[in-house]
């Protein structure tokens, strides 16, 4: 049964590729992007079609029979390969897509593990390897919420502005009271946000034993539940199902089974030694890259901090901020209608066929968006559908990367407001 549900949301995946690669592509040559020949290559109709043909193929394959380490193999390099596009020509990953490769990962390793010791039909492993990387995903979510927010994360603010940015506050749902109140009670939202960070990094609990994994996984699907009723958007199905399907799942009655239960595992030292120190190894890998992430964002607010940075008003129209100018085209069918230094960064609004869009430039803290470079966020303005605005995002994003290199992005702004400032004190 876990191979079979493992194999459907495989296949969904597979196949929701080829509209994802087929948007991500439009949006990319509408906005001018350069779009690079292995993206280009592999996002064309036909090649996408016959990449996510092998990979069902494949998928079908190691669901019709137990013990499928190949055929498994393909659809995972066939996932792979479409992430990858996609990401390419997205400019961001789509998490959402990564537990059915992540629990297929699992379920692979574990049958090799079992064909090493001469029983490639056994699949006992197989379920202990994709519940394992099922419960680190979850981990590792936990420990970034900590290294980066900490008590900013678990203080509720990063969901109560979440709330306001997917949703706006002006649906009619049924939902919406829920969400008003949430937005307005920070209690609230502190005590889920501690509550989802809780379940995050209990993941790994789930091979403790079957009552220990069926809490933990219907917390997790919880908190997805709650996650997608407060945005409207954000909705990880993949995850909910895999997460009811393990977490139903019974452990092997047999005492001679070879995992013949999750808590076999307890038992061993050299086990516990492991996970002490793939653990520990997550969370300095993590914590080193939130400390860098905090030490640049830092430096950046000191240089904002100076005194040519607080003569400057609160708002102040330009009429050239580093590489970009008024009046300048961007992508086909945009052009920068104003410039506006702000305090903590650089609103641009472009006009085109479709209307009038914002964006900012900004290097404070933030959810961020589909359009950052590096660490700079390029945060959007609801001012239409995020369908028509995307093709303005996609050109801002490509025009930012060539005047950076996408390098040192934060480092570059920085420069440009001081230029800026310097040139409208001299004046």
């Amino acid at each position: 049964m876990l191979r079979i549900v493992l194999t459907a949301v495989v296949v969904v995946d597979l196949l929701s590729f080829y509209v994802f690669l087929g948007d991500a592509r439009a949006a990319a040559l509408a906005s001018a992007l350069s779009v690079g020949s292995f993206s280009e290559v592999l996002s064309r109709p036909v090649v996408r079609g016959a990449v996510i043909s092998i990979g069902v193929a494949g998928a079908l394959a190691f669901g019709r029979r137990a013990g499928r380490l190949r055929a498994g193999l393909l659809a995972l390099g066939a996932l792979v390969v479409l992430s990858t596009t996609h990401t390419m020509l997205f400019g961001s990953p789509w998490r959402h897509l990564f537990f059915g490769g992540a629990c297929l990962t699992g379920w692979l390793m574990g049958l090799a593990v079992r064909r090493h010791q001469g029983a490639p039909a056994d699949e006992s492993w197989a379920r202990i390897g994709s519940m394992a990387l099922l419960g680190a995903t979850y981990f590792n979510a936990g420990i970034s919420k900590v290294a980066y927010g900490g008590l900013t994360w678990i203080s509720g603010l990063p969901v109560q502005y979440a709330i306001v940015a997917q949703s706006g506050m002006v649906t009619g749902d049924l939902a919406a009271p829920y969400r008003s109140w949430v937005v307005a009670t920070p209690v609230a939202a502190s005590i889920l946000s501690a509550v989802t960070v809780a379940f995050e990094l209990a993941g790994p609990l789930m091979l403790v034993n079957r009552r220990t994994r069926l809490c933990v996984a219907l917390g997790l699907v919880g908190m997805h539940l709650n996650i997608y009723f407060l945005t409207m958007h954000i909705l990880y199905w993949e995850s909910m199902v895999l997460l009811l399907a393990f977490g139903l799942s019974p452990d092997p009655a047999s005492a001679e089974h070879p995992a013949r239960a999750a808590g076999f595992f307890a038992d061993d030292r050299r086990y516990r030694v492991a996970v002490a120190a793939l653990a520990a190894c997550a969370s300095l890998a993590i914590a080193a890259q939130a400390v860098r992430f905090a030490r640049r964002h830092s430096a950046v607010a000191d240089a904002e901090a100076s005194p040519a940075r607080a003569v400057a008003p609160t708002v102040l129209v330009l009429g050239q901020v580093g590489p970009f100018t008024v009046g300048q085209t961007v992508g086909r069918t945009w052009s920068i209608e104003s410039l506006e230094l702000r305090e903590n960064g650089l609103v641009l609004a472009l006009t085109g066929e479709l209307g009038r869009v914002r964006f900012e430039l900004t290097c404070a803290s933030s959810p961020g968006s589909p359009f950052d470079v590096g660490d700079a966020h390029l945060l959007y303005w609801q001012d239409m559908e995020f369908q028509k605005l995307e093709t303005a995002g996609r050109a801002l994003q490509q025009a930012l990367h060539d005047a950076t290199d996408g390098r040192d992005v934060c480092a570059r702004l920085l420069s440009w407001r001081t230029e800026a400032l310097a040139h409208v004190t001299a004046k």
